[in-house]
């Protein structure tokens, strides 16, 4: 497997930029990675209408998560892979088009920004918990 994660250099400009970025601890980690596995999953293991739809509302709101803390940072900040996967999370946040398959591709296309987003949070030192975050709000 090819390591796709940028290094610090490629995410933040040398200026000194410092972005507030997300990180997760383990277990969000390893759930939005499984729910990620899943969405991606072949054509003939796609799940039920129900639970792609369930799916979908847990990228959605980890897509939105993650695309926000991003916000923080330049555009001239951000790696060409970070910024691709923003200008992505900005299209599917429309929800999915109409046919047959279209909540099964809308969700895998969140999965994969989602994975993209995730492995360039995970990659920063500099990271911020979203647990913590969240727990503030409660």
């Amino acid at each position: 497997m090819i390591d796709e994660t940028p290094d610090l250099a490629r995410c933040l400009n040398v200026s000194g930029l410092r972005c507030a970025l997300p990180s997760l601890d383990e277990p969000a980690h390893t759930a939005a990675t499984l729910d990620c596995a899943r969405a991606l999953a072949p054509h003939q293991q796609m799940p039920p209408p129900d639970e792609i739809a369930d799916l979908s509302a847990r990228l959605a709101v980890r897509c939105a998560e993650l695309a926000a803390a991003w916000e923080g940072c330049s555009q001239g900040a951000l790696a060409p892979r970070t910024a691709t996967a923003l200008r992505d999370w900005q299209c599917l946040r429309a929800g999915p088009g109409e046919g047959p398959f279209a909540a099964w591709l809308h969700v895998r296309a969140m999965a994969r920004t989602c994975r993209t987003l995730l492995a360039l949070g995970r990659s920063q030192g500099l990271l911020l918990s979203l647990a913590e975050e969240a727990g503030r709000d409660r």
